[in-house]
């Protein structure tokens, strides 16, 4: 079993925006690809939360571009916008860029974060702060599992759990 944690994920987030000083935090939350990830991100992202007696927003079922696009209009039209956006995977980023073109300085009106740095955060202007899966790692080690498991057609069956890291970049 090769897998992320997710959790973990969320509460690495959640961390570095309040350090940021952020404390109004909004989720976009996607519900049909990767819906279960994305709780999971989002319950590492609560609990962290939790601990500075802070809440999330969270908006599910932004499932793509268009609604990303979508319920950003709908923030922007708010009397108090969140103070940090961020998105359950980067394909929801892209959405987002519509900031831009309604005169929203990133980050000094509004920060950007996602989750996954692969394919778009790094293209996005300005480039998103993403959490990151190491995913020539998880490769790595499912290539060593089986390796180990063709020496040993007995060994028992083994797991691995990476844990992500933080891209910091311009949008944050």
């Amino acid at each position: 079993w090769m897998d992320v944690s997710h959790e973990a994920a969320g509460q690495l987030a959640a961390n570095y925006l309040l350090d940021k000083g952020y404390r109004r935090i909004t989720f976009l939350l996607d519900t049909e690809g990767e819906g279960k990830i994305a709780q999971r991100r989002l319950d590492g992202l609560t609990a962290a939360l939790e601990e500075e007696e802070l809440t999330i927003e969270t908006i599910p079922g932004v499932n793509g571009y268009e609604d990303s696009y979508r319920q950003t209009g709908e923030l922007l039209e708010r009397p108090e916008r969140p103070e940090a956006l961020l998105c359950a995977n980067n394909y929801l980023a892209i959405g987002l860029q519509m900031l831009r073109q309604k005169g929203v300085r990133i980050p000094e009106d509004m920060a950007l974060m996602t989750f996954d740095n692969y394919p778009f955060s790094m293209l996005l202007k300005p480039q998103l702060t993403a959490i990151e899966v190491d995913m020539f790692e998880l490769g790595w080690e499912a290539a060593h599992f089986m390796l180990q498991k063709l020496r040993k057609p007995h060994l028992q069956t083994q797991s691995f759990c990476t844990v992500p890291t933080l891209l910091e970049r311009e949008s944050t």
